[in-house]
């Protein structure tokens, strides 16, 4: 894996684990919810958001994402490497 991501007080924290720099297209957020159905029983719901962020992130270095999203569960990181579009999936 070429990132790892994590949270911590409202932020997404995704760091650079590769030797060369990497180009972050993309930051998706998947995020759970309960909802009441038309039946009237509640069921969990997966709602997922995009940013856009064209960010270079350096070897060993991080950025930090502010969230607004109190139950996020995954992320995709949508990345750039050697002229390729690439997706690494996180359970956070």
């Amino acid at each position: 894996m070429k990132f790892s991501a994590k949270i911590q007080d409202n932020k997404i924290i995704i760091e650079n684990k590769s030797d060369k720099p990497l180009l972050i297209k993309e930051l998706r957020i998947f995020v759970e919810t309960t909802v009441i159905t038309p039946e009237e029983r509640f069921a969990v719901r997966k709602i997922l958001d995009e940013m856009r962020l064209n960010t270079t992130l350096m070897p060993n270095s991080s950025i930090e994402v502010r969230t607004y999203y109190t139950n996020v569960v995954g992320v995709s990181i949508i990345y750039e490497e050697d002229g390729q579009l690439l997706r690494e999936d996180h359970e956070v």
